[in-house]
């Protein structure tokens, strides 16, 4: 009876999983709506507006570094930089024994330091209409969603909890709902969504580029 009690509010709380993952799954999509649609729409629409242009031009008639590029390759450049600069203190975090547990195995563990000279490339290329930029660009994403959908979905939550030094009572809880969470068809939905308009955005700037020429 006594055991009966203990595991019953285990087995009624792991009906709520999909529950939970109905709420994480409603705020992040409107966060991506909010951040990666509607925001960058209404800068672009602002941008190019003619009364905007108009008074800028009065106001400023210097010819300015943002001026010299289409405004999309210019969010595109200062998109490519801010990834660049969020990479560094990420590097240094993965070197600690806890987030080391997300790094892929083998000799790709190492190219984990690249990741702000690959974005910084493909900021200097975007502004220079380099194709190369752009393709770059589009395997570093493609290469994020892996590298996010392995190490979420092949993680070891209950490593991963002790490493945190949550006490053994507690890690029952936590490494259940983390498995129930990240499994791979939700990680995979989290992963496409985050992606879309993205890859949406690339391929929409991509008549701006142009091959580089020597």
């Amino acid at each position: 009876m006594e055991k009966a009690a203990k595991s019953s509010p285990s087995e009624a709380a792991m009906p709520q999983m999909d529950g939970i993952f109905t709420v994480i799954m409603v705020i992040y999509f409107v966060m991506i709506f909010l951040f990666l649609i509607a925001l960058p729409t209404v800068i672009l629409w602002l941008q190019w507006g003619d009364d905007v242009r108009r008074t800028y031009e009065s106001r400023d008639r210097k010819v300015r570094w943002t001026d010299r590029q289409p405004a999309p390759l210019i969010g595109m450049t200062i998109a490519a930089a801010l990834f660049a600069a969020c990479s560094v203190p990420s590097f240094f975090l993965m070197q600690s024994p806890l987030m080391k547990a997300f790094l892929p195995g083998g000799p790709l563990k190492y190219a984990w330091p690249l990741i702000p000279f690959v974005w910084a490339y493909v900021a200097w290329g975007s502004y220079r209409r380099q194709i190369a930029a752009w393709i770059v660009a589009v395997l570093a994403l493609v290469a994020g969603v892996w590298f996010g959908f392995s190490a979420m979905s092949g993680t070891d939550w209950e490593m991963f909890f002790k490493q945190m030094g949550i006490p053994e009572r507690d890690l029952g809880d936590l490494v259940t709902l983390s498995k129930e969470i990240y499994t791979p068809s939700r990680m995979g939905v989290l992963m496409i969504g985050a992606m879309l308009p993205t890859f949406g955005f690339l391929i929409w700037v991509l008549r701006y580029f142009r091959c580089a020429r020597s």
